[in-house]
């Protein structure tokens, strides 16, 4: 498991994932310094049924980025959150298909790295020898989560999940603790994001972190889902 302080940095490489309307954002020049960025994960923008018929434009919902620094040979993967109102209509999609919310798994079915499946692309890419960390935040939570399923057996990989709703249901978080993923899952008390789906058939992972209430910040429910915010939780712990 990580640190707090580890976890509190990489809250904040997801937090700048956050950049709407830019397809190829650049890394933030504070981050630029520790971290190399290698290439970009891309989504349709559109909802299942467009999708299905390659309907929709591509954006922006995380980066693979290289520790220049300290760790050469280890790598993140930052996923963000819903930001328009097509992957808000997608979080609404509270269907269980194969054990996994509908939803969700749309999006990360229509993502891709470097024109391929994420975990194909990332695995090309990646030296044998490296580690990635899968950090998500919100909707990138099980985005995250599902990359590393399909990573686990190509690539020493570990996730690290905030603000996490849940990504399925119980027989999809005990096939995913049973399998060989190393993970944390980070929810603070006040977040009513990680409640949702609020659905009997829907569960959460196992093995949450839960922070509880703390007076570092604001009591409302933009502040209490906040990336930035999760990481100010982190550094205090």
């Amino acid at each position: 498991m990580i640190s707090p302080a580890q976890g509190a940095y990489i809250a904040a490489l997801v937090e700048a994932a956050y950049q709407p309307g830019v397809l190829y954002p650049e890394l933030p020049p504070e981050l630029a310094g520790d971290y190399d960025l290698i290439d970009y994960l891309t989504a349709k923008d559109a909802l299942l049924a467009l999708q299905q018929f390659g309907i929709g434009e591509r954006v922006f919902y995380g980066w693979l980025l290289r520790d220049k620094k300290d760790h050469p040979a280890q790598y993140v993967v930052a996923i963000r959150g819903t930001e328009n109102g097509t992957e808000w209509a997608s979080d609404a999609l509270a269907v269980l298909v194969n054990h996994v919310h509908l939803g969700f798994f749309s999006i990360y079915s229509s993502m891709t790295f470097r024109g391929k499946h994420p975990a194909d692309g990332i695995t090309e890419t990646i030296p044998p020898d490296s580690t990635v960390t899968i950090v998500g935040h919100s909707l990138g939570a099980p985005l995250a989560c599902y990359l590393v399923n399909d990573l686990i057996g190509k690539r020493d990989c570990y996730g690290l999940f905030y603000a996490m709703p849940k990504p399925g249901d119980a027989k999809f978080a005990a096939d995913f603790k049973a399998s060989e993923a190393r993970y944390t899952v980070i929810d603070y008390a006040e977040d009513v994001v990680p409640k949702l789906p609020p659905f009997a058939k829907f569960a959460p992972l196992h093995d949450v972190l839960t922070i509880q209430k703390s007076p570092l910040i604001p009591d409302t429910i933009v502040s209490n889902h906040s990336a930035a915010n999760y990481a100010v939780l982190l550094g205090a712990l």
